[in-house]
């Protein structure tokens, strides 16, 4: 299981849910921020199939969660 770095520039961070997992993500007020995201380790493959259902979502498209490899 790899995991990734996830940049959430919503205030109060995000809830992820997909079935019965949920991940929390830090959002731009938390205390582990760069460059005013949020950083969060979050498995990758839970985030790409996230990811791939909610691409919809207007902050999404937006870019104000994103991904990274590195740390």
């Amino acid at each position: 299981m790899s995991t990734i770095s996830v940049g959430c520039k919503l205030p109060h961070g995000l809830i992820l849910e997909l079935g019965e997992r949920r991940v929390v993500l830090n959002g731009a007020n938390s205390s582990n921020v760069v460059g005013g995201h949020g950083i969060t380790e979050v498995d990758k493959d839970f985030f790409d199939a996230w990811m791939a259902k909610n691409k919809w979502l207007e902050f999404v498209k937006k870019e104000m969660i994103f991904s990274d490899d590195k740390a």
